[in-house]
Parts: structure tokens; C-alpha cells; sequence
């Protein structure tokens, strides 16, 4: 048998190159693209009530690495107390998605 099989008997299904399951072989299954406005307009509401306490919220979208994040920022001093996903995880993804690229150019 030269099909990779998974145990149900059925072959595995396919995904794209983030890992989420591909639906029929032509579309990603995964989440949609994020929207830009709807995000922005998001962002600005969780700020407005993050005002009420001595922090506020920051949210960003890192192009690199595709992944949006949230920074609690102390509003006296402007210091980022906490970043999720945390920085280095962001540019480990980046990384993670330019090899993945260069891969797939190798291979084309």
C-alpha cells in the first residue's frame, strides 16, 4: 500500500501550509481573513473602557508574522507591563513563515 492511510482506513486530510484542514482540495477551511476596519473600530472600544483603569490596552496586528496582539500598557509611565503573544513569539512565527515560503519557492 503506498497511500498514507490514517487508522479510521481513510487518507488523512489535507491541509494548507498553516495547518488548517482544506475543504474539497480547493479552499482553507481556517479562519477568515482578518478585516481592517472592524479590528480598528474594536480596538478603539476596548481602549475606552480600558481607561476606566490605571492601564490601557493596545492592539496590533504584526504583519510578519500574521498574528495579531494585545499590549497592557501602565498609563502613568507608558511602560508595556505584558505583551501577548509575547514579542519573541512573534518573530518566531515570522520566521516559522518565511522559511515555510522559501520552501515552497524552492519548490516551485
Amino acid at each position: 500500500m503506498n497511500a498514507v492511510q490514517s487508522v479510521s482506513g481513510r487518507p488523512p486530510a489535507a491541509k494548507d501550509t498553516q495547518g488548517w484542514p482544506v475543504a474539497g482540495g480547493k479552499e482553507a477551511a481556517g479562519p477568515p481573513p482578518v478585516q481592517a476596519a472592524p479590528v480598528a473600530n474594536a480596538v478603539e472600544a476596548a481602549n475606552r473602557i480600558a481607561e476606566i483603569t490605571n492601564t490601557r490596552l493596545s492592539f496590533g496586528y504584526d504583519e510578519q508574522s500574521g498574528r495579531a496582539f494585545v499590549m497592557v500598557i501602565e498609563s502613568g509611565t507608558g511602560e508595556v507591563i505584558k505583551q501577548i503573544p509575547p514579542e519573541r513569539m512573534l518573530e518566531m512565527l515570522a520566521q516559522v513563515r518565511k522559511q515555510i515560503g522559501l520552501i515552497l519557492d524552492e519548490k516551485a
